[in-house]
């Protein structure tokens, strides 16, 4: 190893480092004004974390603090996985825990998730909110997901419910209103005026 190469080195550890004490000042700085909501680990997110943290130590990566990326390849490699959503909210408690960035809330870790979870935005959205899709949490997706679902369900069984009606009036003999008339024909009619 040449000389020059150890010089840039040692530069990049101390720049590493005055960079660390000045986010340690400021986060102390905020911490005086403003009391974050204490964040504590219990066993149940201790439990969930295991997985993450040995799939890291398997892989050679940092799980605290976490990249996206990492986070990302995780959640694709637990595909299967039924508590994703859970240990992913146990990642996000990790990272409220040491005041760190939340690698949980990117849009990697969203369209992978997307793709595992094969939540798709709602058929009525636009172009530009089908793109928003992917930056909201999982969590508020599976809310609007069930939402979507319901109301689709919802407007099925009232178009069944009006079909049945109709058919019942049908054979009960009593004539369908003008308008249904009209719309069994396809199209309206315009009268003609007599003058």
């Amino acid at each position: 190893m040449s000389l020059a190469t150890e010089i840039e080195r040692v530069r990049e550890r101390e720049l590493a480092a005055k960079l660390n004490q000045g986010e340690a000042v400021l986060s102390a700085a905020i911490a005086e004004k403003i009391q974050p909501p204490a964040v504590e680990l219990d066993d149940k997110t201790r439990a969930l974390l295991k997985s993450f943290v040995d799939w890291c130590g398997a892989r050679n990566v940092r799980y605290c603090p976490a990249k996206p990326a990492t986070v990302a390849a995780y959640v694709f490699h637990q595909k299967d996985s039924a508590a994703i959503l859970e240990i992913l909210d146990a990642i996000e408690k990790l990272h409220d825990l040491h005041r760190l960035a939340n690698p949980v809330q990117t849009a990697i870790v969203n369209v992978v998730l997307g793709h595992i979870l094969k939540d798709e935005p709602p058929r009525s959205w636009t172009k530009e909110e089908r793109r928003e899709w992917w930056l909201l949490p999982p969590t508020v997706k599976a809310a609007i997901s069930r939402r979507e679902r319901d109301r689709e369900r919802e407007l099925r069984r009232a178009q069944n419910l009006a079909a049945e009606l109709k058919k019942q009036l049908k054979t009960e003999g009593i004539p369908p209103s003008t308008t249904e008339k009209e719309q069994d024909h396809g199209a309206t009619q315009n009268p003609q005026r007599q003058g």
